[in-house]
């Protein structure tokens, strides 16, 4: 119901076009993300490669972060972007802890202990299965709005009420580590 109420507010940008640029910007988030994960795991765990890759995830939180607070949201998506924005956030903050602790660790088996069963990475893991929940739920309001095919030839309902969002956010746990 959140994302369905968009098409009838007064942003310049339709709901297509948002739910387009929010499919860009996860997939790009992910492509980072799986990038510095390849990276990782392509050279020897190091107290520095362990470093380097969790505050790489923590710039690629910040950036998502700083690009979703930028974007110009219609009044009818508040709830959804304040939602969505507090997942997020916790998600990053959960990754800075862990890089906090990280930067704090003298060896690789201070950092693997992180990674086995830290309170840091509790915190990290509800946060990404938080994140993972609302990218399913907003994938699910995308796809509702897929019944109103049926409505594209119908000359006397505004263009937004005939709207259809064909996106693939590409939800997905995060495997950190």
């Amino acid at each position: 119901a959140l994302l369905a109420v968009a098409a009838c507010g007064d942003s310049s940008l339709t709901l297509t076009e948002y739910a387009e640029w929010l499919e860009a910007e996860v997939l790009e988030m992910n492509r980072s993300l799986n990038s510095l994960q390849v990276e990782l795991e392509s050279n020897p765990r190091t107290v520095e490669t362990e470093r380097a890759f969790l505050n790489g995830r923590v710039s690629v939180r910040n950036d998502f972060i700083a690009t979703f607070e930028d974007l110009q949201w219609p009044d009818s998506l508040d709830e959804f972007r304040d939602v969505a924005l507090g997942v997020i956030r916790r998600l990053a903050a959960a990754e800075q802890a862990l890089a906090d602790e990280a930067a704090e660790a003298q060896t690789i088996e201070e950092i693997r202990a992180l990674w086995e069963n830290s309170e840091q990475l509790r915190a990290w893991r509800e946060a990404d299965a938080d994140a993972l929940a609302m990218c399913e739920a907003a994938q699910a309001e995308f796809d509702t709005t897929q019944e109103r095919a049926a409505l594209e030839g119908t000359v006397w309902l505004p263009p937004e009420m005939k709207e259809v969002v064909r996106v693939a956010l590409v939800c997905s746990s995060d495997d950190a580590g």
